[in-house]
């Protein structure tokens, strides 16, 4: 079985400058599940880039998001 973990970071660890510092990561089990995955993550990202505010950003980020967008995303996520 091949056991795929993803990771990243959000925010500078320095607790003068930023209050928050987020680190997140994912354990995928199979390449199937990382192509299920890859598939249902692609078809979002282009159903929020039919917004018009969303079109022009070269990256989809959760601070770029209007609040229903990124609970949607964050549903999308933990769903998985």
């Amino acid at each position: 079985m091949d056991i795929y973990v993803f990771s990243d970071e959000s925010g500078v660890f320095d607790y003068k400058h930023q209050d928050w510092f987020v680190y997140a990561g994912m354990i995928i089990k199979g390449k199937q599940d990382i192509d299920i995955l890859n598939r249902k993550y692609l078809a979002l990202e282009k159903k929020l880039r039919q917004k018009e505010k969303y079109r022009k950003l070269p990256e989809l980020k959760a601070k770029c998001l209007d609040e229903r967008d990124r609970k949607n995303f964050c549903i999308f996520l933990i769903s998985q």
